[in-house]
């Protein structure tokens, strides 16, 4: 977020740490006017500079508010933008300032008085105006450009092969074998689908968030690694959780089933037993792989926005992976058996809306 502090000379040395404090949460702050480009309107430029903002901070002091002095100008051009001043528009006191003396615009809103360190209250105030005003904003904004990226991820495959060229896996439980080999992704699990999830929030950061991805790289790394790691859990989930069910030993419980009185209800029991177990093992693995993924990318966006220098809510990023675990249970194997790739366009966009929507609310309630 693009931020205008406007203060009096004789404040400059206040003024700094504020800015400091500002720049460490992702913002960026116009401080210093001696920094504008020769060549061009002194007025110009900094009506242009406030015209671009986000958000306004003044701070009030006999000498800001003295008559004649240009930071009521700047002031008035913040009105301009800004007619009401409850959003976007912070007044610091920093002096003795008698009441009387304050405009009335900032008047309308809350006046801050810190009573401790000015820079951090300061920091403190801006980030709670706007965390949840960005919140609202990116959050839906962001799940639903992942959701788009999912969709995209889901049909693509149609649109390039139209099936399976390589044919399909078979998923029956007897030749399940713990991880799969890594190729396998490359046909049925490709990978363009993480590209195209990070491309997606490489977008949404750079027009929506206060936050930059300085790192992409990273994000990218480990989303891909979190991908190879999820696809194959859940390709071979019989494996994964050590639940087998061979086919000899389904053969010994039809004949056994055979062999009872009621030979038809017995195989229909024995049938059910082994749809629910697989289903549940299924259903498991799926969730297992969709919090793998989530894990791996909450990481990956950590570090590439900003590593630990940044603090982020632990509470939250454990929520990431659990939602991305429950998203992954839509997992279907009969979806790759069959053929049909493109049927994946439904857990694809719901895990990747919801992923990115949580991490877009992770990253909006961050702190320096």
């Amino acid at each position: 977020m693009q931020i205008f502090l406007s203060y009096a000379s004789e404040q400059k040395a206040i003024a700094e740490p504020i800015a400091f404090s500002l720049r460490k949460r992702g913002h960026q702050v116009f401080l210093d006017r001696d920094d504008l480009p020769a060549g061009q309107s002194f007025d110009d430029q900094i009506a242009a500079a406030i015209a671009a903002s986000d958000f306004f901070i003044f701070l009030a002091s006999p000498e800001s508010v003295a008559k004649g002095r240009f930071t009521l100008t700047e002031l008035q051009w913040a009105r301009k933008k800004w007619p009401i001043a409850d959003s976007n528009v912070l007044p610091v006191v920093v002096g003795a300032i008698r009441m009387e003396d304050v405009p009335s615009y900032l008047k309308s809103v809350t006046l801050l008085e810190p009573a401790g360190n000015i820079a951090a209250e300061v920091s403190a105030a801006v980030h709670e105006r706007v965390a949840a005003p960005e919140a609202k904003m990116f959050v839906p904004r962001m799940a639903a450009l992942c959701a788009v990226a999912g969709l995209v991820s889901g049909f693509l495959p149609i649109l390039l092969e139209g099936r399976l060229a390589s044919g399909y896996l078979d998923l029956e439980f007897a030749n399940a074998k713990p991880f799969p080999i890594w190729i396998s992704h490359s046909t049925i699990a490709p990978l363009y689908v993480p590209l195209i999830f990070v491309t997606a929030f490489y977008v949404g950061f750079a027009r929506w968030s206060r936050l930059k991805l300085r790192r992409a790289w990273l994000l990218l790394i480990l989303t891909v690694l979190g991908w190879l790691l999820a696809i194959n859990m859940a390709l071979d989930v019989p494996g994964l959780l050590g639940v087998q069910i061979s086919f000899e030993d389904y053969e010994s419980l039809q004949n056994a089933a055979k062999s009872s009185p009621d030979a038809s209800k017995a195989l229909a029991s024995v049938d059910k037993v082994k749809a629910a177990a697989e289903a549940t093992v299924v259903a498991l693995g799926g969730m297992i792989a969709g919090a793998t993924g989530a894990l791996f990318t909450c990481l990956g966006l950590i570090y590439g926005t900003g590593g630990p220098r940044r603090s982020f809510s632990i509470a939250l990023g454990v929520l990431t992976v659990i939602v991305g675990g429950l998203a992954g249970m839509l997992y279907s194997p009969e979806a790759w058996h069959y053929r049909a790739v493109g049927t994946f366009w439904l857990l694809f966009a719901v895990w990747q809306a919801a992923v990115g929507g949580m991490l877009a609310f992770l990253t909006a309630n961050s702190r320096a």
